[in-house]
């Protein structure tokens, strides 16, 4: 055989080599290790390729409520297991939309679903499929411990499509900050529940408090609209305890997160 073509053939061959190995590093750095969802970089690269393709898509951003009380009851071992659940739960809700859906971890309780729009999926539609996969969730049980104790959580979701949006909302952060608002009302609204963005939402105008709960002696930091940080009244998010005198300190926020 011709060393030349034997030369010419391992070359190719090592380069088939070295491309599958950069498209399996490449995955890895795509996907999230605890729940094999893609992470937030693949979130980033979907939502700026459908908006360079101007593909019509819609995105919800889906957040466990309060999941600081399950990772300080349970602890984190236990806590990353609900996550895991809600990353499957996500997954397979998927299959509610008509052109199927993909979920996203972004980072700790914060998960996405990015989906394509199809013609007549209104937005009555999306928001009740949303609200299923709500319910799935909500729906979860996870053993915790002696005793029978159980896990179990609940999730905001906020939504929007692209036809809502405009000028800098069409970009990935401007999706997301959009999203955030979205879930923001829905917190400010009682949490568990699906809510697709409005300018009442953009327009809420929120405050980080930071105190310490002298029941419990825990320091926490909780964001309040900010005509509630004037009331006499706080709750502890650890142990729910009422505390009588106004926020320790305060800070503005531009957008609810």
């Amino acid at each position: 055989m011709n060393s030349s073509s034997t030369d010419e053939k391992v070359s190719e061959a090592l380069k088939k080599v070295r491309t599958l190995i950069e498209d399996i590093v490449r995955h890895e750095q795509l996907r999230d290790g605890l729940t094999g969802l893609p992470n937030d970089a693949a979130l980033s690269i979907e939502i700026e390729e459908a908006l360079n393709s101007k593909r019509e898509f819609w995105c919800a951003f889906v957040e466990i409520d309060h999941f600081k009380r399950l990772n300080d009851a349970f602890g984190y071992q236990k806590a990353d297991a609900m996550l895991e659940k809600v990353g499957e739960h996500l997954r397979l809700a998927c299959a509610y939309f008509p052109k199927g859906a993909k979920a996203f971890r972004a980072h700790g309780d914060e998960f996405y679903l990015l989906g394509t729009l199809t013609d007549g999926e209104t937005d009555k539609v999306i928001s009740e499929n949303l609200d299923r996969v709500r319910r799935s969730v909500e729906g979860v049980r996870l053993p915790a411990g002696p005793e029978d104790a159980v896990m179990q959580c609940t999730v905001s979701i906020g939504w929007a499509t692209t036809a809502m949006l405009s000028g800098p909302d069409l970009t990935a952060r401007g999706v997301r900050i959009v999203l955030e608002s979205a879930v923001g009302l829905a917190k400010r609204q009682g949490r568990n529940r699906v809510v697709c963005f409005s300018e009442e939402a953009r327009k809420l105008e929120v405050r980080t408090v930071r105190d310490n709960c002298p029941a419990c002696h825990v320091a926490f930091t909780v964001d309040l609209p900010a005509e509630e940080t004037r009331s006499d009244a706080l709750f502890c998010p650890n142990c729910g305890d009422r505390i009588a005198r106004p926020p320790v300190a305060l800070a503005s926020k531009p957008t609810p997160v």
